[in-house]
């Protein structure tokens, strides 16, 4: 199983996409350095901290209308997700929604579902 993704709390089955369009994963990390600079001088100050969690987009394909449409649903709902991916283990975390649930009929296959779901990582 490539891709499972659970909830806390619990769902009463865990969301299993058929397939993850990889190319819409979009994660960045807000870099908190604080650049400072100096009256006379050519360079700067630099207060450094660690950059941000993951953010960003993702899309879930699904192949079955009801599975879209419950993933659709449990996103609705309050929780933290953990998402676990076999074929890619650094795209694995826990994460909350943020922002963005938009689900839409794929316009070139006509029988996808695709789920775009804003996150922001989070540590549990």
């Amino acid at each position: 199983m490539p891709q499972t993704i659970t909830r806390i709390p619990a769902l009463a089955s865990p969301i299993v996409p058929a397939l993850t369009d990889r190319s819409t994963y979009d994660a960045t990390s807000e870099v908190r350095n604080v650049l400072h600079a100096i009256i006379g001088r050519s360079d700067v100050e630099a207060t450094l901290h660690a950059a941000g969690l993951r953010a960003g987009t993702m899309t879930l394909v699904f192949t079955d209308r009801a599975k879209a449409h419950d993933a659709l649903q449990a996103h609705r709902d309050v929780g933290v997700f953990r998402l676990v991916d076999d074929d890619v283990p650094t795209a694995s975390m826990y994460y909350v929604v943020d922002r963005l649930l938009q689900l839409t009929l794929d316009p070139e296959t006509a029988r996808e579902w695709l789920l775009k779901v804003g996150f922001q990582e989070v540590l549990i």
